[in-house]
């Protein structure tokens, strides 16, 4: 249903100048109650949900009329069935900035709430892992974490030694 509305979603865009969109596809606990009645059927695959967040980042940057991209894919967590589209300001020589450096930040916001230090994101973003960015190998998910996999699937890249 949501892919009949993508031009809606690309004009809420192109209005709200979101830093960034998840798009995620729902997680299938069982049976829900009678009201959504949502069934595996229901639950898109990761590529489903990839090439809906691509498809709405080309409509955002065609509709935008800018000969550089405002939106990309910025970080694709197979696993979470979850893709991130991020403002191209937070790519800075090649490199995505989407994660938070939380020592940064509370002292930013120290200051804020100390003298009225306007607290701007673009000082307390980290770099992106090469793990979680998008077209990585490790497909969004921390080889420092322990993977388990279903009997039929094997993890595509090699866990650390």
């Amino acid at each position: 249903k949501n892919c009949d509305e993508i031009d809606g979603y690309a004009d809420l865009v192109a209005r709200g100048k979101p830093h960034f969109i998840e798009v995620k596809g729902v997680t299938f606990c069982g049976e829900t109650s009678k009201a959504a009645d949502i069934k595996m059927s229901h639950v898109p695959w990761h590529h489903e949900v990839l090439n809906f967040a691509k498809d709405l980042v080309e409509r955002v940057n065609r509709a935008s009329g800018s000969s550089e991209p405002e939106y990309e894919v910025a970080c694709a967590h197979e696993h979470s069935c979850c893709v991130l589209i991020a403002s191209t300001r937070y790519k800075t020589d090649g490199k995505w900035q989407t994660f938070i450096d939380y020592d940064k930040f509370h002292e930013g916001f120290r200051k804020w709430q100390a003298d009225g230090t306007p607290l701007d994101v673009f000082t307390y973003t980290a770099p992106t892992p090469a793990w979680a960015v998008y077209g990585a190998e490790e497909e969004g998910f921390d080889p420092a974490e322990n993977r388990v996999m279903g009997k039929s699937k094997k993890p595509r890249y090699k866990p650390p030694p």
